[in-house]
């Protein structure tokens, strides 16, 4: 005989499920792929470039140097100075995989800190958590916004990004990282 709780955790658990769906969905429509991306015409403003990659920096976390960056070009969590104990991380709220999870707020550390978790720990929305699970990387050299630009800048950034229209090297990375491979969050 099945008892009420256990229809009634059924039913939550299909809401859930349902609304997890719709939430993936409204996000792909606001986030979304566009259509109109930077095409690469071998013409460039180096100036404006390096402008919108200094703006880069500070909101869509763009690093191609300093704590963000991970010179390995992956940013995973197994290379996150936060990540705690084989699942866990100080920041991010639940488990964690540290061979094909990435976030937003990655900060490069060989060695994980030794500090206190944070009271209330980010959401993995909120912390933009994806997994990549074939792929196991993230970073420009594995984003579908990534390729060979025409010709390098004068600082050498071999590659170009069609969503923002600037040079960057192959290992940075930034919050519009994409690939078919990403996961998202495990919890919303």
């Amino acid at each position: 005989m099945i008892r009420k709780i256990d229809v009634a955790i059924a039913n939550l658990k299909a809401k859930r499920q349902a609304d997890q769906v719709n939430l993936k969905t409204r996000l792909e429509q606001v986030l979304g792929h566009s259509d109109k991306l930077y095409v690469d015409k071998g013409e460039y403003d180096e100036e404006h470039e390096s402008h919108l990659r200094n703006e880069l920096v500070i909101w869509a976390n763009y690093a191609e140097s300093g704590p963000t960056f991970d010179p390995d070009g992956k940013y995973l969590c197994e290379s996150c100075d936060m990540r705690k104990g084989t699942d866990q991380c100080m920041r991010v709220h639940g488990p964690i995989s540290f061979s094909d999870g990435g976030c937003r707020i990655y900060v490069y550390g060989k060695e994980a800190e030794n500090e206190a978790d944070m009271p209330t720990k980010l959401t993995q929305l909120e912390a933009t958590y994806s997994e990549r699970p074939k792929e196991k990387a993230f970073g420009c050299k594995n984003c579908e916004y990534s390729a060979e630009a025409k010709k390098p800048d004068s600082a050498g950034r071999p590659s170009w990004c069609k969503f923002w229209g600037i040079h960057i090297i192959p290992t940075a990375c930034c919050f519009r990282n994409d690939s078919e491979d990403d996961t998202g969050p495990k919890e919303w």
